[in-house]
């Protein structure tokens, strides 16, 4: 279901957004949300009134949220937040509009008030790392508790 959804997320994007981003929302494997358009650099979920209503009132870690990198890259620290705040969220996907796709996903011993404030603080001690480098750097500091590709 997710490589559907990728599929359609890169579709609408092309035909209907000008490639910018675009975010589709899964729950518990079943697509629930219309695809939600962002600029070349953000989508914002909560903006969007289905977007916010799943986000919001969905179990616990049943959540996918999927959406395009229109710049081919990897997780940005937004992304990251996204999937920290909101404890619906269960994977996070991105894909770029030559078709890769990299995945995130909260593991069972994952522990939302420890992993934020771990970001947080790892923000703070390397400021002067640009966000791709804190991403992945954090990433493979916390794969105990998040499984990537």
């Amino acid at each position: 279901m997710l490589k559907k959804m990728n599929r359609d997320i890169l579709d609408y994007a092309m035909k209907n957004n000008e490639s910018n981003e675009v975010a589709m929302l899964m729950h518990e494997g079943v697509k629930v949300s219309k695809p939600i358009k962002g600029d070349y650099r953000s989508v914002d979920i909560m903006a969007d009134a289905d977007g916010y209503h799943i986000l919001m009132s969905s179990n616990y870690r049943s959540v996918t949220l999927s959406h395009n990198h229109p710049g081919l890259s990897y997780f940005s620290s937004d992304d990251l937040f996204i999937f920290m705040k909101y404890p619906s969220i269960k994977s996070m996907a991105v894909v770029t509009n030559r078709g890769k796709v990299w995945y995130i996903n909260k593991k069972d011993n994952y522990d939302d008030e420890e992993v934020i404030d771990a970001f947080f603080e790892f923000g703070r001690r390397h400021k002067d790392w640009d966000d791709r480098r804190i991403v992945r750097v954090f990433l493979r500091e916390y794969s105990s508790m998040i499984e990537r590709n």
